[in-house]
């Protein structure tokens, strides 16, 4: 007898009805975004030169050894914050960069394919270059974007960049590296910059009685607001470089030659779009 109620109370159970997201008024549930990632092609070492790296200068720039011979090369493809100098702040997110790639490649030998013909903004020095780590064969460039230390470079286009941009994909959506940093970024002491107060609401100035001067004419040759004329800003361009730039520019981490804004103009110089500086 027991036996047979046990089996009733089984069958009420499988045929009652189940209550779907519609009965209760919950959502109905979501499938979880999925990115597919194109497999990489596997890199052709034997046809690359061996290298060891010296230091690491930003998260995309490296110095190498190659025969002996030290060379800067910038990982193709591939845009990362920089780090902040004696000169200069840095992006947010900078100094984490450069420890990560610090990590992978400080001291490592490593394979390195320079792209001569690739099609890129030649006003620089660096040359584009992917970089194996060895022996794994670690594809550098990638797995700096994946783990979210940099983002696509889309001014000097990787041929790989449908790889690359699914890769930045799944570092957004996971808020991995700089798609998750919120921290304000650093000075180059290492201390938070102070909070900057909200202007007060412009008043408009109360109209001048016969009585009352004129004002006088302010101390940078009526430019409003005390502003400095071009001529006396300083920025810098490189020997051979199209571009001008702010002082420690990672872009000019091979020599910079200062000059003063008004004259980088006149020269057909146009502003650096990493470090923009002023126009």
């Amino acid at each position: 007898m027991k036996r047979l109620l046990i089996l009733a109370f089984g069958l009420l159970c499988a045929t009652a009805p189940q209550p779907d997201d519609r009965s209760t008024g919950a959502a109905p549930s979501q499938p979880s975004q999925q990115i597919t990632v194109p497999e990489l092609p596997k890199p052709d070492t034997a046809s690359m030169k061996i290298a060891t790296v010296s230091r690491v200068a930003q998260a995309d720039i490296i110095v190498v050894s190659i025969d002996g011979k030290e060379q800067t090369i910038r990982l193709w493809g591939i845009d990362a914050p920089a780090r902040a100098t004696t000169s200069d702040r840095g992006d947010p997110f900078g100094d984490e960069a450069h420890s990560f790639v610090s990590n992978l490649l400080s001291g490592e030998r490593v394979w390195v394919k320079i792209h001569e013909d690739a099609d890129y903004d030649r006003s620089h020095l660096d040359r584009l270059a992917d970089v194996y780590r060895h022996p794994d064969g670690l594809f550098v460039n990638a797995e700096t974007v994946r783990q979210g230390y940099a983002k696509l470079d889309h001014a000097n286009p990787h041929r790989l960049s449908s790889h690359l941009e699914a890769l930045q994909s799944r570092a957004m959506l996971a808020a991995k590296g700089l798609w998750g940093h919120k921290a304000k970024p650093k000075d180059a002491t290492g201390t938070q910059p102070p909070s900057i107060p909200a202007a007060a609401p412009a008043t408009k100035p109360a109209a001048l009685t016969p009585s009352d001067p004129k004002p006088s004419a302010s101390p940078s040759g009526g430019r409003p607001g005390g502003a400095v004329e071009p001529a006396t800003i300083s920025v810098y361009k490189t020997r051979t470089g199209t571009k001008y730039h702010r002082a420690g520019c990672s872009y000019t981490n091979k020599g910079a030659i200062p000059i003063n804004l008004q004259d980088a103009k006149a020269a057909g110089l146009s502003p650096c779009s990493r470090c923009n500086p002023p126009s």
